[in-house]
């Protein structure tokens, strides 16, 4: 087993406990408690501390950024729903120290583990591969097309920032609990399939952490293809719909739910603005604009 420094002295004193009471299950208990702590912590740290850095850097850089007036009423109620997830959202990582912990989760100490640099790197992109698809199925499949998704999943609370002056690094993590909880699983998933080293693991972590407040900015700052910034984000939450991938189009390409930026959208964007569309009005208007859906309707 390998952890980061810290979780070594949880997972210690957890065999300490098992041992000396013969239950296995009250060890790993301890370990996935302090491993919960320990993310809980650390997801205030990244939200507060990652957010104000970007906001930072967008009040030098892009001054003209609309998320930076984001009314304080909103700023409030964003961080609340975020506060309520947090403590789901840290038992993600701590199921992965868990699974690590059990023997069953394949990420290795470090490189030279995982067969050296050519194999770590192999499967490095294979596992951010298999993250990204698994992702854009939750988030395609599941929180927008399936109706029992929509309806227990509430995605919808997430949705009701649609424009630029509603959305911000705050608003990143502003999901109900299950929903944000979902779309972090694949990361762990994919650790019982793929051998990757123990630190990109954790760079993988904090990244998307990072990333999931920048999406959430709105236009100033776009992206080289392939990658998804936050202009592509910005237009999956106008339209309910389109550009359900994380980092790349590749999904969204492969299964038709890709929508680049574009004067048409603009005036799309500026209409619903000037008479704005309820999320329901926006789900039937698009819901069938897939891949799939085209084909089965044709």
């Amino acid at each position: 087993m390998s952890f980061p420094e810290p979780l070594e002295y949880v997972n210690e004193y957890a065999d300490q406990v098992s041992a000396s009471s013969g239950s296995a299950l009250v060890g790993h208990s301890i370990a996935f408690c302090g491993c919960w702590l320990y993310y809980y912590t650390l997801i205030h740290v990244l939200y507060y501390g990652g957010g104000t850095f970007v906001r930072f850097l967008y009040k030098f850089f892009k001054p003209e950024a609309k998320h930076l007036k984001l009314s304080e009423e909103l700023t409030k109620e964003q961080i609340y729903l975020s506060e309520l997830a947090f403590p789901l959202y840290s038992a993600v990582p701590a199921l992965s120290d868990l699974c690590l912990r059990l023997g069953i989760s394949k990420i290795k100490p470090t490189v030279e583990d995982c067969g050296g640099w050519g194999i770590s790197i192999r499967n490095m992109v294979l596992y951010m591969f298999l993250v990204e698809g698994m992702i854009y199925y939750v988030h395609y499949w599941l929180l927008h097309k399936w109706k029992w998704g929509k309806d227990n999943l509430k995605h919808d609370i997430h949705h009701a920032y649609k424009h630029e002056s509603e959305m911000s690094t705050w608003s990143g993590y502003a999901f109900e609990a299950v929903d944000g909880a979902s779309q972090g699983l694949p990361f762990v998933f994919c650790t019982l399939l793929v051998p990757i080293p123990k630190m990109f693991h954790i760079v993988s972590g904090a990244s998307v952490g990072m990333w999931t407040m920048y999406i959430h900015t709105g236009k100033p700052v776009s992206l080289p293809w392939p990658l998804m910034g936050s202009d592509y984000h910005l237009i999956h939450h106008v339209f309910n719909w389109y550009n359900f991938g994380l980092y790349t189009m590749f999904w969204d390409w492969l299964f038709g739910t890709l929508k680049h930026p574009s004067a048409k959208v603009d005036k799309f964007i500026t209409e619903t603005i000037n008479k704005p569309k309820s999320l329901e009005e926006l789900h039937q208007m698009f819901r069938n604009d897939d891949a799939l859906s085209r084909r089965k309707h044709k």
